[in-house]
């Protein structure tokens, strides 16, 4: 194997940092290099993932397999494949075929390291005596070598080392934005179908509707939601059409994973502007939620045009 420190890297790093994954892959050649090693299994659940299109990160999916294929048919030295043969039929998770990987590799003489987000699989890794990194200090590893003299081993072809931190800064940059508008949102969802439902709840069922609720407040933006979904059809009339029901559920599936949120934000924003603009028709102190939602979304897809044009 090639000298250097290879990077075992879980399905999720491609799916959620594909950014920082091609800041590694598109490096020259030099000593105390990192490596991008892609195992057999991270391949067959991108695949997975992208064929199920009801998923809301197939896109991602989709993506990350273009960025494989395009780093392997260029013999890119920063990627490399991992296809073992499991012993036996007693490797029977993705997380046993990962580990598997990463001991198989240590067998060979190479420095390895774990790089995933899921800490139980870490946990696993540390047990074995693998080093673990998640995203993040992946992306500390990177800047220190930049700081200490080693940024030739990690500078992309054409960059210079402030380019490469200016990149790295991008992305935390946009990270943090997208954090920052995502709590935005959901303060403003929680807020509104707050005040909405309370409303709606009392209109359908009198003085008793804390006794029948299915869901008592205090309610986050989840829980108002499946609230909402359970009384559906004793809440369904002015404020809550019937049209709203599909853009209820899909917001629900979103809020329920942080990570799908903050990739499908766009997606998400554009629910919370339809359900909040049909609300604002019949609650009019809403007008200025309705504009922050809006003002929000404007945000995050000047900022998407800006990375783009940066890339």
């Amino acid at each position: 194997m090639e000298d250097g420190l290879y990077l075992v890297t879980d399905t999720n790093l491609f799916i959620h940092n594909l950014d920082l994954l091609r800041t590694i892959a598109s490096t020259n050649v030099g000593s105390e290099e990192l490596i991008v090693c892609i195992p057999w299994v991270v391949i067959q659940e991108l695949d997975n993932i992208k064929n199920r299109k009801r998923d809301p990160v197939w896109r991602d999916a989709a993506a990350a397999i273009s960025f494989i294929y395009q780093a392997l048919a260029s013999k890119n030295p920063r990627a490399r494949t991992k296809d073992d043969v499991l012993p036996g039929d007693i490797l029977n998770t993705n997380d046993d075929h990962l580990l598997h990987c990463c001991l198989s590799l240590k067998e060979q003489g190479s420095r390895v390291v774990l790089v995933s987000n899921d800490l139980n699989l870490r946990n696993k890794a540390l047990i074995n005596h693998i080093p673990s990194w998640s995203a993040q200090q992946v992306e500390s590893n990177l800047r220190q070598r930049l700081g200490s003299g080693l940024g030739r081993c990690i500078l992309p072809e054409g960059d210079s080392k402030q380019e490469v931190a200016q990149k790295l800064d991008t992305v935390s940059e946009a990270h943090q934005s997208r954090e920052e508008a995502c709590n935005e949102m959901c303060n403003i969802l929680r807020g509104t179908l707050t005040l909405v439902l309370e409303s709606e709840l009392k209109s359908a069922f009198g003085d008793l509707w804390l006794r029948v609720v299915a869901v008592k407040p205090p309610w986050t933006e989840v829980t108002a939601l499946e609230c909402l979904l359970k009384h559906w059809i004793a809440l369904t009339g002015l404020a809550f059409k019937r049209t709203l029901k599909p853009v209820v559920e899909n917001l629900v599936s979103l809020l329920k994973s942080r990570h799908e949120l903050l990739d499908q934000l766009d997606t998400a924003l554009g629910l919370s502007i339809d359900l909040c603009s049909e609300l604002q028709l019949h609650y009019f102190q809403l007008a200025e939620d309705v504009s922050r939602l809006r003002a929000l979304r404007r945000g995050l897809r000047g900022q998407s045009g800006e990375l783009s044009h940066q890339e």
